[in-house]
């Protein structure tokens, strides 16, 4: 009986690395996911010059129905007034965005180890700049 019940003990322990891999798996692909929905989308802007209003909430509810999250769980904050190319570098014409995404596992059998579920969570970010591609008027 006691070696019953440690190879139980044993397989449950086991249990947490191949579990462990899996998620990690699913939350890159996630993750890269929404980088490239976030590209395609800083693209779209650049050839406006800006995120327009529009462009803001199909990013939103393309990022929410691909990766299964709540839209009021992102956060984004985007350039919305328009900029303009120019023959020379000029670092304040650059067209930002940052987006915040929940992740909300990050860790399997979180409670097992001792890991509340309100730190198994983090939010990553995805920021960057692109020139624009609209030419002054």
């Amino acid at each position: 009986m006691k070696q019953l019940i440690v190879f139980l003990a044993v397989i449950l322990f086991l249990m947490f690395f191949p579990l462990q891999i899996a998620l990690s798996q699913i939350n890159h692909h996630q993750l890269l996911t929404a980088q490239e929905i976030a590209h395609n989308y800083a693209q779209r802007a650049r050839q406006h010059g800006y995120y327009r209003p529009e462009d803001i909430s199909e990013l939103r509810e393309e990022l929410a129905s691909r990766l299964n999250l709540d839209a009021s769980q992102l956060t984004i904050h985007v350039t919305t007034a328009p900029k303009y190319r120019f023959d020379r570098f000029v670092p304040g014409e650059l067209i930002d965005y940052e987006i915040h995404i929940p992740v909300n596992r990050l860790l399997v059998m979180n409670r097992f180890i001792g890991v509340p579920d309100e730190d198994n969570s983090m939010r990553q970010v995805i920021k960057g700049q692109v020139h624009s591609e609209v030419l002054l008027p």
